[in-house]
């Protein structure tokens, strides 16, 4: 059944583990709702306040965020797949091993975002402010980064295949730390093993 949520203050609520596909919780005071684990496909966030919601492991494919404040809300380990977060104010998210695919950040604040490990095939980031994002370990592929802003971010092991980055700033980026990229590959040398 469909809920009416528009304009509702859910505040501080659990809703955990729910199944609630295709509501409406546009212009919601969503602050500090736990949403882990629940999937809330095909839903309306648009102009709604998220700020510090928990959407760990959360299913919000096709969900639409425009114009939301997503304030250091959780996203971590989530799928957004298709997801629209044009405009969006999203400062000090957590997008970490989040599926972006096809996701549209047009416009949107993400700076300060932690974005690490998170799979961004066909993701349109057109415009949008990353600056001071962690991006480490992310895959962009056929991805629309015309206009976006990512100076200052993080880009340790980030890949880059087929990209639009068409006036993309990229201002000191922090690329890939050889030191740490030669630690990381590392093993013990089967040497030690052998009698």
């Amino acid at each position: 059944t469909n809920a009416a949520f528009i304009k509702s203050n859910l505040s501080k609520c659990s809703l955990t583990k729910c199944s609630l596909l295709e509501q409406d919780f546009s212009n919601a005071k969503l602050y500090l709702v736990q949403f882990s684990n629940s999937d809330l496909s095909g839903s309306k966030f648009d102009g709604s306040d998220l700020s510090l919601s928990n959407f760990n492991n959360a299913t919000l494919d096709k969900c639409s965020f425009i114009g939301s404040t997503c304030r250091s809300t959780i996203f971590k380990n989530a799928s957004l797949k298709s997801a629209n977060f044009s405009n969006v104010s999203a400062l000090n998210a957590n997008f970490t091993k989040a599926n972006l695919e096809t996701a549209i950040f047009n416009g949107a604040d993400i700076s300060k975002a932690q974005c690490s490990s998170t799979t961004c095939t066909l993701t349109n980031f057109s415009n949008a402010n990353a600056t001071y994002a962690n991006f480490n370990y992310a895959i962009f592929e056929d991805a629309n980064l015309n206009g976006a802003d990512f100076s200052f971010s993080r880009m340790h092991k980030t890949q880059f295949i087929d990209c639009d980055l068409h006036k993309s700033k990229s201002i000191n980026i922090k690329k890939t730390d050889r030191d740490l990229a030669e630690a990381e590959s590392w093993s013990i040398p089967q040497s030690i093993f052998k009698d």
